[in-house]
This record gives C-alpha cells, structure tokens and sequence, in this order.
C-alpha cells in the first residue's frame, strides 16, 4: 500500500502539485506509517484546498485519538458531523473521543444513536457492550458482545469480555467456554502478529539489483 501510495503521489505531485488530492494520498501514506503529525499536517492542507470535502476532518480525529489527545479528535469529530449526520463511523469517533475526554453518557448516546443508522461498524456493539459490563448491566453486555463475536468471532477481548458478563449472571459453564476461546484467540493473535512483523520486516528489507537477484538465483 505504501509502495502503491508513493507511486501515485509521485504522479500527482508532477501533474498538480499542490492539489488536494495529492496531499490526501500524501496524507493516507503517512498514515499507513503511523507518521500521525505529518498525516495531519497533510489532511490540514487538503482543508484548506478543498474544506468540505468529506472524509478529512475525520481521518485528522482518527490521528488525533491515536495520539491520545482527544479534545482534539472532538472538535475534528463534530466538524465531520456537521458535513456527515448520518454517518455511524462519524458517530464512533466522536464516541471514542467522548470517552477519551471522559464524557461516557454522551458517548452512550451517540454509539446508541449509531446503531439505528445506515450500516452500523461492528465495532459499536464491543465498546457499548465493554461500557455496560462496567456499570454491571450484565444482561445486555452479553447481548451486544454474543452479536458482536458472530461478526468478529477472532476478537480475543471479546470473549474475555463476554467471559466476565457471563460470570456476572452466574452462568458459569458459559464464562468458562468464553474464557477457553479468549485464551485461543489471544496465542492466534500474538502468532498473527509475529507473522506480520516478520513480513513487514521482509518488505523493509533494500532491494538487490537485477544482476545481483539474477546471480543470486543462479547460486
């Protein structure tokens, strides 16, 4: 992706240097990198070529809650909002940046208000359901995450989650089942992530010149 990213801002960057869109591809690479400050530095450059175009000010929140610094990723949020209403992912973000400021009921209704739109993000489901397991509602945590695993059913911290609901209304064998495929998923996941490591370590890696790759392959 990364590589493709390049390829295309290079072109961009010849025919129209300082449009929006290339600093938007420019900005998605960062991204894809975790460079958050210079993707933001970008997406704030296609603002100000082209400030209602959807998406932006929604991708500078994301950044912003990767950083943790979410007063930041609120007023990117409500910005988004107003040129996206409907939106349930605009919704989710501005939850997630809701509870990072430590605003939990107004993020109860926002990620409640979500779930009645158009293709709600799965995501919805864990975080309300996470929500209501703190506050002990028992009952419907284990609603949420049981509808939540059938779309996600590889999520090691649902289950967990899911494990401790089930505790919470004494129905022990079930906890007890959640809790086996917590421990699963979670050896899946960390074999998932060594893979990846070792293959993002591999693309890292400089490429040999022709000649050298063909005497290589001769050896």
């Amino acid at each position: 992706y990364e590589r493709l990213s390049r390829d295309v801002w290079e072109q961009l960057s010849r025919i129209a240097p300082d449009s929006y869109r290339t600093h938007q591809v420019l900005a998605d690479a960062f991204a894809a990198q975790k460079r958050r400050e210079d993707a933001i530095a970008e997406y704030r450059a296609v603002l100000r070529l082209n400030p209602t175009l959807p998406g932006i000010h929604e991708a500078i929140g994301t950044q912003f809650l990767q950083l943790g610094k979410g007063a930041e990723a609120l007023g990117e949020f409500e910005a988004e909002q107003k040129l996206q209403p409907h939106s349930a992912e605009v919704h989710l973000g501005l939850a997630r940046a809701a509870l990072l400021t430590g605003d939990e009921p107004r993020a109860v209704k926002l990620l409640e208000a979500a779930l009645h739109l158009d293709r709600p993000p799965s995501e919805i489901l864990k975080t309300l359901g996470k929500i209501k397991v703190r506050h002990q509602n028992y009952a419907g945590a284990s609603q949420l995450l049981v509808r939540y695993i059938k779309d996600e059913p590889a999520d090691s911290s649902a289950h967990y989650l899911l494990s401790r609901a089930y505790r919470g209304l004494g129905r022990n064998e079930d906890a007890r089942r959640e809790m086996a495929l917590y421990q699963k998923s979670s050896v899946d996941a960390k074999q998932r992530n060594a893979a990846q490591k070792a293959l993002e370590a591999f693309h890292q890696q400089p490429q040999l010149p022709e000649d050298d790759e063909e005497e290589e392959s001769k050896n």
